[in-house]
């Protein structure tokens, strides 16, 4: 399981799996790195299926130390991911059974001491933090496989290349990997909730290179909701090679957008799109995309910003004001939440007329997303009692 190429062995409920990362040249993972990938790859999955873990080898003592706390959280978390998603209970706690390893001595992590790593995927959370970082000895890395399918070669070729371009530009040092972790968490686990610890398995299985890993912030401390990635979740994964920092969690969107404008190489190449099988980077529908579309113009910088369409404004308020079927959110309070910087944008540099105009958007936004949720609760309910009338009916024998 070491080396360059690394597979991990899965074996769940009669199911058989194979787990695969590959390292670029000049990094190789030890055995007991891939003990701590192996981990995080099964953990969550485990949990989801409420199955016992075993794995073959001993993990990192002060990773074996938070397991608890991890699926403490996640745990948690689940019990109120009905209220919160519409959705049942998804992760539920579970024996593991790995054994821990001695601390190592100091001289066995020193390759990677003193160097640190960012993930990086050309989007606005990761361009902010290798922006805030690139004064350090900081090297980027871009993860094949988890936003874009591995089979897609074509769209991974562009963005690989572009990627590529904005590290060499910023004058940073990129390691690309690919894993297929995501094509097997995904049968069982929402990506929203796995991908932190995907993520931190690749940080492990660097960890000989580096002993710090940037994991960018998708929320603020103001609108933290349950994400896989997340300041309370995101350290725990650290192990006594690597330390794993969830960074940026202090700025909105809208800050990020101010730090990136004076950047050309983010303007030219930022990319935020969640929808998939798009040609281009940034679809301009999706809610992601019409986020930062109001955000570049209530900012009066759209047209700095050459991979978001630049729409009129009527055009992106009717945007904003479409319920889209694919918004990625927990809570529509929380969402709401996300918006208060952009009015206050909106009002700053465009005037008070425009936040009205804004507010108006999102009022019609909520009640038309309301409006569906609600309409769809009651074909759920229709369905049920449906078929529990038929079941009464077919019990009478009549």
């Amino acid at each position: 399981m070491s080396g360059r190429e690394v597979e991990l062995s899965v074996h769940l409920d009669g199911r058989r799996d194979r787990v695969r990362w590959s390292l670029p040249s000049g990094h190789t993972a030890s055995e007991d790195d891939a003990a701590d990938a192996a981990l995080t790859a099964t953990l969550l999955v485990a949990m989801a299926r409420d199955e016992a873990l075993t794995l073959e080898a001993p993990i990192s003592a002060r990773l074996d130390l938070q397991v608890p706390l991890i699926q403490d959280i996640f745990a948690t978390w689940a019990r109120h991911s009905q209220l919160m998603r519409g959705l049942p209970p998804g992760f539920r706690r579970v024996s593991v059974e790995a054994g821990a390893r001695p601390a190592p001595s100091h001289h066995g992590r020193a390759t990677g001491v003193g160097r640190s790593a960012c993930f990086f995927s050309g989007g606005l959370d990761s361009f902010t933090s290798a922006l805030a970082h690139r004064d350090e000895d900081l090297t980027l890395v871009y993860v094949h496989g988890l936003d874009v399918p591995l089979h897609d070669t074509a769209r991974r070729e562009r963005f690989s290349a572009v990627v590529r371009h904005a590290a060499a530009t910023l004058g940073l040092a990129l390691v690309e990997v690919e894993t297929d972790v995501r094509a097997f968490t995904d049968h069982d686990v929402d990506w929203l909730d796995g991908h932190g610890a995907a993520l931190a398995g690749i940080a492990m299985l660097l960890g000989s290179a580096f002993s710090r890993v940037y994991v960018p912030a998708t929320d603020t401390y103001a609108t933290l909701v349950t994400l896989g990635s997340h300041p309370l979740v995101d350290p725990l994964w650290s192990t006594e090679r690597v330390e794993l920092v969830h960074d940026g969690a202090r700025y909105t969107r809208i800050d990020k957008l101010r730090i990136i404008d004076a950047e050309p190489i983010a303007r030219e190449t930022l990319r935020v799109c969640v929808r998939d099988g798009i040609g281009e980077f940034n679809c301009g529908r999706c809610w992601k995309c019409v986020l930062t579309m109001v955000g570049v113009h209530s900012l009066g910088i759209a047209d700095r910003f050459s991979t978001l369409p630049d729409l009129g404004e009527r055009e992106l308020l009717r945007r904003v004001a479409e319920p889209a079927p694919d918004v990625a959110v927990r809570s529509w309070d929380r969402h709401r939440m996300l918006w208060v910087p952009y009015l206050a944008a909106a009002e700053e540099h465009l005037g008070a007329a425009s936040r009205r105009r804004l507010e108006a958007a999102l009022a019609l936004r909520y009640a038309r997303s309301r409006a569906r949720t609600e309409t769809g609760k009651i074909r759920q309910a229709t369905t049920r009692n449906i078929g529990r009338l038929r079941g009464a009916h077919s019990g009478t024998g009549s």
